[in-house]
């Protein structure tokens, strides 16, 4: 099943060295896998002249992908059926938003894992659309992710603003009143997060108040882009729950974008699941609910809702 689960994780992750590095295997032994699988098939399941755009299915990979997944999705049920089959364990598939604080993920699935004994936990992280995709072909089961309130099978946890990720050093953090102005993000070297899912809305809300961001690097990995902010070497944009500790979150006076945080599942999956989940959710993530309060309150921000379903008892 290697060269099958190779060839998928191609398509999901857009790519031979991305793929590889999700599946913590080399590239070289990828790409050989996913050769010997075309010479098998008889067909290029990718067209590589399309350039630096990224592999781009051919029709026949487009069909053979249709196939893959749901051989994949039988497969692996198959193999959990016999494996569970002395001690049946249920088995639930979560799918996290790849801009989520890792700190409150580790905390919610280890809530989840300590306190559902008789389910087995997988965790598949990636983009909204990606988890959208996954959810439709019934490769998860449970997609933490963007939301939108009043969308079927969905459940919002919590509504947070985009702040400005600030070292305390910087000369913005000693901003009068805890907020800075819009225009002081043209003003200042800016890190750029590439992975952040509102990126487009970012530009737009910035374009239309004439505000040029002066960006010294464009970083994919959440970790590495606020160790830069935390050297002086830029500021950030970030939602609230994705500054870490040692940065400052800053108002931005006239910048109200934000990011609902929710469940959304299948329409088939047992609601218990989504209890247990959202339960674990609001354990793990208390400490963080705590600071969003905090600064909601104290920035008179309507933009830091937090949902109903995330409130203390």
């Amino acid at each position: 099943m290697r060269p099958l689960r190779f060839f998928a994780a191609i398509v999901d992750y857009g790519g031979v060295s991305k793929a590889a590095e999700r599946l913590n295997i080399s590239q070289p032994a990828m790409s050989a896998a996913l050769k010997v699988l075309e010479q098998e098939l008889g067909v290029e399941l990718f067209d590589r002249r399309s350039g630096r755009g990224g592999l781009r299915l051919t029709d026949e990979g487009q069909r053979f992908y249709q196939h893959v997944v749901k051989i994949l999705r039988d497969y692996d049920q198959a193999k959990s059926e016999l494996r569970d089959m002395p001690t049946p364990r249920r088995r639930l598939r979560v799918g996290v938003l790849e801009t989520m604080s890792s700190e409150v993920v580790q905390a919610s699935l280890f809530a989840l894992i300590e306190n559902n004994p008789d389910c087995r936990v997988e965790l598949w992280e990636g983009p909204p659309s990606r988890l959208s995709d996954w959810l439709s072909q019934g490769r998860l089961d449970i997609a933490w992710t963007l939301v939108e309130e009043g969308e079927q099978q969905v459940r919002v946890l919590w509504q947070e603003p985009f702040v400005l990720a600030l070292a305390p050093e910087h000369i913005l953090a000693s901003s009068p009143g805890n907020s800075v102005g819009l225009d002081s993000i043209g003003k200042y070297p800016f890190v750029f997060r590439a992975r952040c899912e509102m990126t487009g809305a970012i530009r737009v809300h910035l374009r239309s108040a004439g505000v040029s961001p002066q960006i010294m690097m464009r970083i994919e990995r959440e970790d590495v882009a606020f160790s830069f902010v935390a050297k002086g070497v830029g500021i950030t944009l970030s939602p609230f729950s994705l500054v870490p500790d040692g940065l400052l979150p800053v108002k931005v006076d006239g910048f109200s974008l934000q990011r609902t945080i929710g469940l959304r599942w299948r329409e088939d999956a047992f609601l218990a699941s989504v209890d247990a989940t959202e339960k674990a959710i609001e354990l793990g993530a208390a400490d963080m609910l705590k600071g969003l309060r905090e600064f909601a309150s104290k920035n008179g921000s309507a933009s830091a809702v937090i949902a109903a379903s995330a409130t203390p008892s």
